[in-house]
């Protein structure tokens, strides 16, 4: 997943941006949710971990195998945390 765009809207955050899987790219807009690690200061900004959430069609990444077992729409989860240097 490559980020391109960060936009946040009464509260809420998208991150829009590219996500190749299988060498095939497609455009993907998931939702974030930036937090601050547990006991951490309220003005604190030097650790955050952020959580983006969406979904993709398998089909449109060439994923078509298993159909009976697998639904055409997966979830995708990634957490990240950024530090300050």
């Amino acid at each position: 997943f490559v980020a391109d765009r960060l936009t946040v809207k009464n509260n809420l955050a998208t991150v829009d941006g590219t996500f190749t899987l299988r060498g095939i790219t497609k455009p993907i807009t998931l939702s974030a949710k930036v937090q601050r690690p547990k006991g951490s200061a309220a003005d604190d900004l030097s650790n955050l971990i952020v959580n983006l959430t969406g979904t993709f069609r398998r089909q449109d990444y060439g994923i078509d195998g298993y159909q009976s077992l697998v639904a055409p729409d997966i979830s995708l989860k990634i957490k990240a945390t950024l530090e300050a240097r």
